[in-house]
C-alpha cells in the first residue's frame, strides 16, 4: 500500500510530497529563481533525510518551481555582508564572510548538506528545466540521474572568475 502526504516547511522554501512511492522535493523560491541560501539548503537536507528514512519511498525527485531548476547560490545577502538575512541566528559559532577561514568553513558545511544526494540510500533524480547554474549544479550533479528538459541550461559561470567549483562534480561527470 502506498502512502500519500504533502507538506511545506515554515518559510515555504521546500515543498515535499509522497505519492505512489515517489518523494518529490521542490525548491520553492521562484521569485529568486530557486537560488540557494542557508535556510533552503537546510530544509532541502531535512526533506532528503525524511525521504531516505521513509519506507513508503523508493525514489526521490528534486525539481524547481517557476522558470528555473536553480540559479545557484543567492549572493545578494553575501555581498551585503550578511549571507543569511532570511534566517538570522544569534548563536553562530562562526561569522559569515568576515574571514577566509569562516568562508571556507561555511562552504564546507553547505557542501556537506548538498552532498546528501550522493550518500542517500535511494536513487535521487534531478529534474532540470530552465537554468541550472553554479550551486544548482552542485545539487544536480550529486544526484544519481539527471533528466534535463529541452530548455535546460547547465553551467558554472563563476568558474571563470573564482576558479574551480568547490565539489568538483564537473570533473567526475563531465571531465576537465
Amino acid at each position: 500500500m502506498t502512502g500519500s502526504c504533502k507538506w511545506i516547511r515554515a518559510g515555504g522554501l521546500i515543498e515535499f510530497s509522497v505519492n505512489e512511492r515517489i518523494a518529490r522535493i521542490a525548491l520553492n523560491r521562484p521569485d529568486k529563481r530557486n537560488a540557494l541560501n542557508h535556510a533552503l539548503v537546510e530544509q532541502l537536507h531535512q526533506a532528503l533525510l525524511e525521504a531516505d528514512d521513509r519506507t513508503d519511498v523508493n525514489v526521490v525527485i528534486i525539481e524547481g518551481r517557476g522558470r528555473d531548476f536553480c540559479s545557484g547560490y543567492d549572493l545578494t545577502g553575501a555581498y551585503a555582508g550578511d549571507a543569511d538575512a532570511e534566517n538570522p541566528d544569534p548563536m553562530r559559532y562562526r561569522t559569515r564572510g568576515e574571514t577566509l577561514d569562516d568562508d571556507c568553513w561555511q562552504l564546507e558545511r553547505t557542501q556537506e548538506a548538498l552532498m546528501f544526494t550522493f550518500d542517500a540510500h535511494k536513487p535521487v533524480i534531478a529534474k532540470i528545466h530552465g537554468n541550472c547554474l553554479a550551486g544548482g549544479t552542485d545539487l544536480a550533479l550529486g544526484c544519481d540521474i539527471v533528466i534535463a528538459a529541452d530548455d535546460a541550461r547547465i553551467g558554472f559561470p563563476a568558474t571563470r572568475a573564482n576558479g574551480n567549483p568547490p565539489n568538483h562534480w564537473w570533473v567526475y561527470h563531465c571531465g576537465p
